[in-house]
C-alpha cells in the first residue's frame, strides 16, 4: 500500500430542505468537522452546504469521482492512489416509499 501524501474531504451539510422540515445543526456539525480536518490535519476539503448540496452538484461530484477527480479551490484535481479521501455527510435521509402514520415521506 503506497503511503499516503495527501488528504482530501469531502463535506456535505444540509440544514434546509424543500420538501422535508429543516435541521438546526447539519451544517453547522459539518463546518466544525470540516474547519477541524483542514485545520488540524492538513486535509484540503470540498464543502456542499444547504444550497450548493443540489442534485446537479451531487451528479457532478459523483461524475467526477469516477473519473478519480475532486473539484477543491476551483480547480479540478486528479485523486491519486497515494491519497486518502474522506467523506463526510450531516443531513436528513428519507425513504421515498415509507410513510409516517399521517401519510407524510418518513424522513430520518
Amino acid at each position: 500500500m503506497p503511503k499516503i501524501t495527501r488528504s482530501l474531504a469531502i463535506i456535505i451539510g444540509i440544514d434546509r430542505y424543500s420538501h422535508i422540515p429543516k435541521l438546526k445543526n447539519a451544517v453547522l456539525d459539518a463546518n466544525s468537522v470540516a474547519n477541524v480536518l483542514q485545520e488540524k490535519h492538513n486535509y484540503q476539503v470540498l464543502r456542499l452546504f444547504d444550497e450548493s448540496a443540489t442534485k446537479e452538484q451531487f451528479t457532478k461530484l459523483l461524475e467526477n469521482l469516477q473519473n478519480k477527480k475532486i473539484e477543491l479551490e476551483g480547480k479540478l484535481t486528479q485523486i491519486e492512489k497515494s491519497d486518502r479521501l474522506l467523506f463526510y455527510f450531516a443531513g436528513h435521509g428519507f425513504d421515498q416509499e415509507a410513510e409516517d402514520s399521517e401519510g407524510a415521506t418518513r424522513s430520518y
